[in-house]
This record gives C-alpha cells, sequence and structure tokens, in this order.
C-alpha cells in the first residue's frame, strides 16, 4: 500500500505539470508564452501625436508664409498691369490702345476668333 501511496502523490504533481503544459498549448489562454516586454508606455504615445500635431502646424505656417509671399508677387503685378492701362488711357497721344482694339477686330470686322 505504501508504494500506492507515493504514486497518488506522484500524480498530483503529474497532473499540476500537465494543466501547465495544456494552459501553454491552449489557443484560449491569456497568459504570455515568452518573457514579459513592456510596450511604448501612455507618456511615449501622447508625445508622438504632439509630435505629429507640432509637424502640422510648422508646415501649415510655412505654407502660409508661402502662400502670402506668392499673394504679394501676384498683387505687385497686378498693380504695375493696372498702372500701365491706367498711364494709356489717361495719355491721349499714346495710340497703343487703339492699335490693339483694330487688330482685335480682325478682317470680318467683330471677333478675333474665326467663325464667330
Amino acid at each position: 500500500m505504501g508504494s500506492s501511496f507515493r504514486d497518488l502523490s506522484n500524480m498530483d504533481e503529474i497532473s499540476v505539470k500537465c494543466r501547465a503544459v495544456d494552459k501553454v498549448n491552449s489557443p484560449d489562454t491569456n497568459e504570455p508564452t515568452g518573457p514579459y516586454h513592456a510596450g511604448p508606455g501612455t507618456a511615449h504615445e501622447i508625445g508622438v501625436m504632439i509630435g505629429f500635431i507640432a509637424i502640422f502646424f510648422l508646415i501649415t505656417a510655412v505654407y502660409l508664409v508661402l502662400w502670402k509671399i506668392g499673394n504679394k508677387k501676384g498683387e505687385a503685378k497686378e498693380r504695375e498691369r493696372r498702372q500701365i492701362l491706367h498711364e494709356k488711357t489717361t495719355n491721349p497721344r499714346d495710340t497703343s490702345i487703339t492699335e490693339v482694339h483694330e487688330m482685335d477686330k480682325g478682317e470680318n470686322g467683330g471677333s478675333v476668333a474665326q467663325g464667330y
């Protein structure tokens, strides 16, 4: 009987080991199969998010500056064009405007475009 008692105590140890192996091999368990590796923390995630927001604002600011520079150049060209047009229309001796209008009439006395 002594040997059967030892067998029973050994059976408990074997069943515990089997349950542990079953847990590792079971797909239903949430326990990790390898060593624990901590992922990035919340502070790291927030830092990445704030970094992307900062890059967004920086790119937006650069785009805004470039847009304003382009607008200033366009406005300067427009002012120059209007000034030249104003000088041509107010100077009665300048005939370049009337020459352009006569060229626009074309041979049919109307539109420049053919067939209209």
